[in-house]
């Protein structure tokens, strides 16, 4: 399971981070697919979508079935932060899925970032 960078932008640098990690951690499920990442303007407003750091992985089968515990430790060894939205998520929500994205939730603003 491996991605390459969206156009660049000035986000580059945190998105050849954010891929570069994901990556190193991914390539141990290789059943695994992306199901989202980059967003832009289509994505909430503080979405890590919006800026190519952020994406949605999805395994076949049955979501109970999924490797969670596995895929959330490599993410966060490599200091990825993993939500957990097989059930579901937010308001703009696409079906059972693993959200894998580089900051917590709130940092880009808080970094004053956005």
């Amino acid at each position: 399971m491996a991605v390459a960078t969206p156009p660049r932008s000035r986000w580059y640098p945190y998105q050849r981070d954010f891929l570069l990690r994901f990556n190193r951690a991914g390539a141990a499920f290789p059943a695994g697919y992306v199901t989202s990442f980059y967003r832009g303007a289509g994505a909430a407003r503080d979405s890590q979508h919006r800026f190519g750091l952020a994406l949605d992985v999805a395994f076949p089968g049955s979501p109970s079935r999924w490797p969670v515990r596995q895929l959330r430790a490599a993410m966060e060894a490599q200091g990825l932060v993993v939500v957990d939205e097989r059930r579901g998520g937010s308001d703009h929500w696409t079906g059972p899925h693993l959200h894998v994205q580089r900051f917590p939730a709130g940092y880009l603003r808080s970094a004053g970032l956005l």
